[in-house]
């Protein structure tokens, strides 16, 4: 594996170099090409002297680009610690990679648009450059920094594939905020700079959202190769385990919440209303961020529950849920009677769908208290075969939430009769 890895980075290192030779020749040929438009000279005949030595160029860089993901991978899979270099390299390689591909589509259109005057697509263009830079000279340094580690004859291999999970959690990380922040320029942008037609905005929607999150999914299939010889029940250790099931909570609860205030907020703000084409991708990227921070911070918070599960009063614990169930379920039919007044009393107004926003929040929270709250009192009193007090407080939290449920379900089926 050793030996194995040394071939890799040497190998990764010399197509490295020889590809920033090559950046360098292809930024100068953008740039002369740019030049030829804007001052409207020959331009089918440079592009026709520079294509083939162009296109090898990049061969070369997609050679680079695949040696390069394979040596991560394989670090990835050596070194016991986790590594943020490595999963931003892991994570701008294959970005920079898909940006490859890209850089052949902005190629074609420029050479189709230039006899309208400069096209745009050389502002992407660029940023895909300065992207593939980035890339290239983080690699040479992560190179050159692992090579003493690598040759070392101590060195440990991973353990429970720890390396690999909280790095795949820094790539969900960097997925998310990358997916979120292109999603709020290219919004920006197309409602005030560049408008563009729906075609347009359905295509632009597809390819950020192919672009951002295509590197947490290769490693996530990576993670699930490695695991495809073990049992489910052996993939996590129990420290993993206790960390995604409470990530998943946060998540869950977190992202309802946001969700919702956007959703109240659109009411408010006419050019929110764009975010009716893009709030699925735009989920997805805030469920991924959400998710892969929580995990990551609960991973790094400390000692896992089991080693003080000793010191925690879980009779408590279920105590004080079932009272938080029994006052949100309270507080939901409240808000409820107060939607129904604001709307008699004053029609549809700000106030009356700010009462709405929080009684659907305080619906959807009061449901999901109410059945984590259910299940951990009914396994406690089974336990102590004995009805605990929080499920005395959850049993009389049922009938104003039930309530609730109801009323909503029934307006959905009497809507429009």
């Amino acid at each position: 594996m050793k030996r194995f890895l040394k071939i890799s980075n040497t190998t990764t290192f010399i197509l490295c170099l020889i590809s920033t030779a090559g950046l360098i020749f292809t930024n100068t040929f953008f740039l002369m090409l740019r030049d030829k438009i804007v001052n409207m000279g020959n331009v089918e005949g440079f592009m026709n002297k520079f294509s083939i030595p162009v296109a090898l160029v990049y061969c070369i860089f997609i050679l680079f680009h695949l040696s390069a993901m394979f040596t991560l991978i394989l670090q990835l899979n050596f070194f016991k610690r986790e590594n943020f270099l490595r999963a931003f390299l892991f994570f701008t390689g294959t970005v920079s990679l898909l940006m490859l591909l890209g850089d052949f589509a902005l190629a074609s259109d420029i050479s189709k648009e230039y006899l309208f005057g400069l096209p745009g697509e050389f502002n992407i263009l660029f940023v895909s450059q300065a992207l593939h830079f980035v890339f290239y000279i983080l690699m040479i340094v992560l190179l050159v920094f692992t090579r003493k580690s690598i040759l070392k004859k101590s060195e440990e291999v991973v353990l429970k594939d720890d390396s690999i999970f909280i790095n795949a959690q820094y790539i969900g990380i960097m997925s998310g905020v990358s997916g979120l922040i292109l999603f709020t320029i290219f919004s920006v942008l197309s409602l005030t700079v560049y408008p563009l037609p729906p075609w347009a905005i359905d295509a632009g929607v597809v390819v950020i959202s192919l672009v951002a999150v295509i590197p947490y999914v290769l490693i996530v299939l990576y993670w699930l190769v490695i695991k495809l010889n073990e049992r489910i029940s052996g993939w996590y250790d129990e420290k993993q385990y206790q960390d995604i099931t409470r990530a998943s909570l946060v998540t869950l609860i977190a992202s309802v919440i946001i969700m919702a205030l956007i959703f109240i907020a659109q009411y408010f703000v006419s050019s929110l209303n764009f975010f009716n084409e893009i709030w699925f991708p735009f989920y997805i990227f805030l469920v991924l961020l959400l998710f892969s921070a929580s995990t990551l911070y609960f991973n790094k918070k400390g000692p896992d529950l089991v080693s003080r599960e000793s010191n925690i009063d879980l009779s408590k614990r279920n105590k004080n849920l079932g009272l938080a169930v029994l006052i949100g379920g309270y507080l939901t039919l409240a808000f409820w009677l107060l939607t129904i007044l604001l709307s008699v009393e004053i029609g549809l107004g700000w106030e009356s769908y700010i009462a709405m926003g929080f009684f659907g929040l305080l619906m959807i929270a009061s449901g999901i208290l109410f059945l984590l709250s259910l299940i951990f009192n009914i396994i406690e009193s089974r336990e102590n075969k004995r009805i605990s007090r929080g499920l005395i407080f959850t049993i009389a939290s049922f009938p104003p939430i039930a309530f609730s449920y109801l009323a909503i379900f029934i307006k959905a089926l009497t809507e429009g009769h």
